[in-house]
């Protein structure tokens, strides 16, 4: 059997298996689409994306983040609305934007670009210290991978504790990982500042650098200072201060380079304003301030300073260390302050200035050599000046205009000054001090002075250095005004004294302490006034004999003084003077009145005592260059009590002195002379006399010789010769001539 057969496809059933399949899998994924679909419906709805981005910067950063709204424009931008950044939830915003616009191929994981619009600095004290908080954190998280550049700008305004500070800000920046370089522009104060940033390094080398550009760097300075005080960057600077600060200046090419960290800055400050210029090197972070090879050239306000700066807004100090100063119109310094003449001699100087419950200011002086001083002030104290081995004349503007100084230093000095000097405390070495004509020099001496209600009290302690010693000369007082006062004089040695006094007149030779008090007036003419009370101790009164022709010794040139003799004409003198008197022309006028209680006078060259029975005396005293003329010379005899005798002796005389070559003239009379005290002026060493007497004599007392001549009127005397000669009840008159030759 033969046959076939044909077996047809099932095709129609193949059809419609796939049909099936592809309706099952589209419904699937329009369930899908579905699902999805309503995820994001709910994710917008509900701002599911910006709580979740505000929970991932609480996980990563401190503060209070908030997304108001989170919208996608396009698969490659994704705006957030309404942003802010806080300390904490419910406290007042560090930061707020209206829309910040994120751009790129965001499906990828990629941001090409951030904008920022509507943003909105708040500046506070608070918020800058949550800033750093940010600033550290973000600091501290390493990098997730390789850095990616992306562009960001900002566009907004600034505003301090509430008040507007910046508008019109425009920030234009690529970043590229922690890196960021473009640059910025604002109106800040109502100028515009401009601002160029530029990244520079990577890892902990990385820094950032900040320049100011020529046209947007005028910043008013004073202002400033304010706000940064505001927000406790800077202390603030006391209203005394603010006179130093200019109001506006032009900060065209100042850099300033931030480490990684923002911690730490360095750079170059150029700072101009009219006719002034500073230029520093920048090291400063958010407690210390350092600027170095500091350069100020601002004469007519700060001044000029070379050197540098630092400030501790911790310990609210500031210090400057000065190579070259020279202070502006503004510095604080009382106008006596002879500031041109001490920066002379000391133009180094260390300023500091340090808070407590007010500034008080320090200022340290030096020179090449050893001459240093010290300027503190504080508000409502004077000004006080310290120094050693300081020139004396910087210490002229505080001394009377008719006392000047010359020569020498101060080992040693203090000043206090407010409107007027109110103390003065110097110790002198090898000085020359000159007063109305008259030099004293060289000595060494304490030098104290103060203001009183009717001028000024100066005391002088005057000594000579001897050897590796000083030896007290005496001391000087002054208390009244530079024209009238009372002078006090306490000299211990005359003759050290003297010798280094210079003036237009010849002094005798004098030796000898000297007590004084003396009430003056100087005026036009001279000085004049009262010698309150005088003592001399041991004084001794000498004079310089000049030898112009003494034979055998052949002068160098004619009229050459060759030889000079000192002839003492008083000695062992102790007296107590008193009495009125006047300076003019070179003359002196006085009339005194006192008691000699020890003294001897050379009579042809044989001492008499002048002090028996301690008389009191009155005389009129007249001195010019070369001559001496003691007129109305009365003496009288005392008890111990310095009261007279009325049976004692008493003289009158006259006595003229020619200084230079030795010349004594002198007249007078004697009554109820003990008769033993006048043979004490005869030449003879054989004699006695007893009893009382009278005497008139007129003597001439030369280097050429010596003549006495006169009467003598004796009382009940006795005259005994020796052997030779015996005489007693003499009466009547007897007169007598003394004389020698003199020696050469």
């Amino acid at each position: 059997m033969t046959g076939s057969f044909v077996v047809a496809p099932i095709q129609p059933k193949r059809r419609r298996r796939w049909r099936r399949v592809l309706a099952f899998f589209a419904l699937l994924l329009l369930t899908l689409l579905l699902a999805a679909s309503g995820v994001v419906w709910w994710a917008f709805r509900t701002n599911y994306l910006g709580d979740q981005i505000s929970q991932r910067f609480h996980l990563r950063l401190p503060g209070y983040f908030a997304v108001g709204a989170v919208a996608v424009e396009a698969s490659d931008q994704v705006i957030l609305e309404t942003i802010s950044l806080a300390p904490a939830r419910g406290i007042a915003p560090l930061f707020t934007a209206r829309r910040i616009i994120i751009s790129g191929p965001l499906w990828q994981g990629k941001v090409e670009r951030i904008r920022i619009e509507g943003a909105k600095l708040y500046l506070s004290a608070g918020n800058v210290r949550f800033l750093k908080q940010v600033i550290d954190r973000e600091t501290d998280i390493p990098a997730s991978g390789p850095p990616e550049q992306h562009r960001l700008d900002i566009e907004g305004e600034a505003f301090l504790d509430g008040v507007p500070l910046a508008h019109d800000a425009v920030v234009g920046l690529v970043l590229f990982g922690p890196s960021a370089t473009g640059s910025g522009r604002m109106i800040l104060d109502g100028r515009p500042l401009e601002v160029a940033l530029a990244g520079e390094g990577d890892g902990e080398g990385l820094h950032h650098r900040f320049a100011l550009r020529p046209g947007g760097a005028t910043l008013s300075v004073r202002t400033l200072c304010q706000r940064l005080a505001a927000l406790e960057l800077l202390p603030l600077v006391p209203d005394e201060a603010m006179v130093w600060i200019p109001e506006v200046v032009d900060a065209a090419g100042t850099v300033v380079v931030a480490d990684r960290h923002w911690q730490h800055f360095t750079g170059e400050g150029h700072v101009t304003w009219p006719d002034s210029r500073i230029d520093a090197a920048l090291i400063f972070d958010r407690r210390r301030l350092r600027l170095e090879r500091l350069v100020v050239a601002a004469g007519k306000t700060l001044g000029t300073l070379e050197g540098v700066l630092a400030v501790d807004t911790q310990e609210q100090r500031v210090q400057v260390d000065a190579n070259r100063w020279r202070p502006g119109p503004n510095a604080p310094l009382p106008a006596i302050v002879p500031t041109e003449a001490i920066l002379a001699v000391m133009p180094q100087a260390v300023f500091a200035a340090k808070k407590d419950k007010t500034w008080s200011l320090g200022l340290r002086l030096s020179g090449t050599g050893q001459a240093k001083g010290h300027l503190t002030w504080s508000p409502g104290s004077p000004l006080l000046i310290e120094g050693s081995t300081v020139p004396l004349s910087l210490l002229q503007p505080f001394l009377p205009a008719s006392l000047q100084l010359a020569a020498g230093h101060a080992a040693r000095l203090q000043v206090a000054i407010s409107d007027r000097l109110e103390n003065l405390h110097a110790e002198v070495e090898q000085t020359r001090a000159m007063w109305n004509g008259w030099a004293l020099g060289t000595v060494d001496a304490t030098v104290d002075a103060k203001p009183t209600n009717a001028g000024f009290a100066l005391n002088v302690n005057l000594m000579s250095l001897q050897g590796e010693k000083t030896k007290p000369l005496g001391k000087v007082g002054w208390t009244g005004t530079s024209s009238a006062g009372q002078l006090k004089l306490h000299l211990d040695d005359l003759e050290a004294l003297l010798t280094r006094l210079k003036g237009p007149y010849i002094l005798p030779e004098l030796r000898g302490a000297l007590e004084a008090t003396i009430h003056m007036n100087l005026t036009s003419e001279g000085p004049r006034g009262r010698l309150e009370k005088a003592t001399v101790i041991g004084g001794v009164v000498a004079t310089i004999d000049g030898d112009e022709d003494r034979p055998g010794d052949p002068a160098k040139e004619p009229g050459q003084i060759r030889f000079s003799t000192v002839r003492e004409i008083l000695r062992k003198l102790d007296v107590v003077a008193e009495g009125p008197f006047s300076f003019a022309q070179g003359r002196l006028d006085a009339r005194f009145t006192g008691r000699i209680a020890r003294g001897e006078l050379n009579l042809a060259e044989h001492w008499v005592d002048l002090a028996q029975r301690k008389p009191v005396f009155t005389c009129k005293l007249s001195a010019a260059t070369g001559t001496v003329a003691v007129k109305e010379l009365l003496l009288r005899a005392t008890d111990a009590r310095g009261a007279p005798l009325i049976d004692g002796y008493s003289a009158g005389l006259d006595v003229i002195v020619t200084t230079g070559i030795f010349g004594v003239t002198a007249t007078g009379v004697v009554d109820h002379a003990d008769l033993a005290w006048l043979a004490s002026m005869l030449p003879q060493t054989e004699h006695r006399l007893r009893g009382e007497g009278a005497v008139t004599f007129t003597a001439k007392l030369s280097r050429q010789g010596q003549r006495i001549e006169g009467w003598f009127l004796p009382l009940d005397a006795t005259l005994d010769l020796g052997s030779a000669f015996r005489a007693t009840g003499i009466s009547g008159a007897v007169q007598f001539l003394l004389s020698r030759e003199g020696t050469r």
